[in-house]
């Protein structure tokens, strides 16, 4: 009985915090469609969107996962960085959004960064994943299966989650068409409302959360089977794979450099040898030990993420030589980095002996740890891509490397952020456009032309 209690007030709380996150991002909604404060404030409302999106469903997680003083104490740790980060990610950018037309319209930059929301959500995730570890273990760096079992139930909680807010929702429009049938269109235009669709829709999301953690045994599961159905894809990919790289030597790098996205087209096929790795592998125990054709293949595919991530390290080596580095190939690096971090472990726990891969248990926690360094590092003045890029397209510039005709001054305005919005300034300010005068009055104060301004003609650009 007190157990059942307990389930219902820890229901209650679930649904009572997915409720005020519909509430809160209705409110925030309505904000930005009417224009109103804060949404007229970036620095303000980036981060409470964020806030909103991500803070309650950790901590309906978390809440049946720890006691709920760990649990808000974790929230509250997550809420202050996602906020730091939101606030960065909105200060780094360019403060003004433009709709061309008969007439410019300038309007506040108010939205939060596509990559800051994906990584944000995969962050967090990989954090969570770690606390909800550490505290079932009550130990820094839990055990394997505890992190295994911990990450893969909340992965397959999400995704059951996300089918069930699917269905609920062609449940309902399927009742409108229903209705719609008889004439009757209330309840279309009801589902239409923003102040009904979103704050039924974080309700259903949390009453799905709470559905799927009360059901453990099915959660493990369906778990099982996927990861089971996964692994048995690891000796096509490591197939297909060793084929490629086996290739290499008659066909040559040079077919490579002809494609447009070849490094991330080769980071994209060492994660999914990664995931399938570990699909395998599961959470270690030897009772569970895969069959011998998904060991050999497991052996060699853990062996192959190291020759990838080389390639396309050297790719991206050779397109940084030549153009210097841009946002993207910033982001770029930074997978590379990654990889060439699982990589390497990966191929140490091939060479190492004793039980099948063990080694990768340690390998893929101190990864972990090092994305997430890796992420705050991006969003943060630290290793910001736009800071970085700015900076060298510049001296670039500077050092004669790229003469001012063939310049790119467009990257300074739409992916320079803040970085190169002085540098944008400048040149508006040089060529002396008078509407383009009016957009440096619009975006901000300008300042004297620099030295590296003088060197060059406009009139060659």
């Amino acid at each position: 009985m007190e157990a059942e209690i307990k389930g219902q007030k820890l229901f209650t709380a679930r649904l009572g915090i997915g409720l005020a996150q519909g509430l809160a991002l209705y409110l925030l909604y309505s904000a930005h469609d009417a224009k109103v404060w804060p949404a007229t404030q970036g620095l303000v409302f980036v981060p409470l969107v964020l806030v909103w999106v991500f803070i309650p469903a950790l901590l309906i997680q978390a809440l049946g996962e720890m006691p709920w003083r760990k649990a808000v104490a974790w929230a509250g740790v997550a809420l202050l960085v996602i906020a730091l980060l939101a606030f960065f990610d909105n200060w780094s950018a360019w403060p003004w959004d433009w709709s061309y037309g008969p007439k410019p319209v300038a309007t506040p930059h108010v939205t939060p960064s596509p990559q800051l929301i994906f990584a944000g959500g995969a962050g967090l995730f990989i954090a969570h994943a770690l606390i909800v570890g550490a505290n079932i273990d009550h130990r820094v760096m839990a055990k394997y299966p505890t992190h295994f079992d911990v990450a893969w139930k909340m992965a397959v909680q999400l995704a059951l989650s996300a089918a069930f807010v699917g269905a609920f929702w062609l449940l309902l429009w399927l009742g409108a068409s229903l209705f719609a049938l008889i004439k009757l269109d209330f309840f279309r235009k009801l589902i239409g409302h923003e102040w009904f669709a979103i704050p039924v829709t974080t309700l259903a999301a949390s009453g799905a959360l709470h559905l799927t953690d009360i059901r453990p045994a099915l959660v493990r599961g369906a778990r099982t089977l996927a990861l089971t159905l996964l692994s048995w894809l690891l000796p096509l990919i490591a197939l297909i794979v060793t084929g490629f790289l086996v290739s290499l030597p008659f066909t040559g790098l040079t077919p490579l450099w002809s494609f447009g996205h070849a490094s991330a087209l080769l980071l994209t096929a060492a994660a999914a040898l990664i995931i399938l790795i570990n699909a395998a592998y599961q959470d270690g125990d030897t009772e569970r030990l895969p069959p011998r054709i998904l060991r050999l293949s497991g052996s060699i595919a853990a062996a192959l993420p190291l020759p990838l991530s080389a390639i396309a390290a050297y790719a991206l080596y050779l397109r940084v030589t030549q153009y210097g580095w841009t946002v993207g190939r910033i982001w770029l690096a930074a997978s590379v980095l990654l990889a060439c971090s699982y990589a390497i472990g990966y191929v140490y726990a091939t060479a190492m002996r004793g039980r099948w891969l063990s080694r990768i248990e340690r390998w893929n926690f101190f990864v972990s740890l090092e994305t997430l360094a890796v992420l705050v590092a991006l969003f943060t003045p630290i290793a910001s891509p736009a800071r970085i890029a700015v900076a060298d397209q510049v001296r670039r510039l500077n050092s004669g490397k790229i003469p001012a005709s063939k310049f790119d001054f467009q990257f300074l305005r739409w992916e320079g952020g803040r970085y190169g919005r002085r540098r944008w300034s400048h040149f508006l300010q040089a060529i002396t456009i008078s509407p383009e005068r009016w957009l440096v009055a619009r975006c901000g104060r300008t300042t004297d032309i620099p030295r590296w301004m003088r060197r060059f003609r406009w009139k060659d650009i």
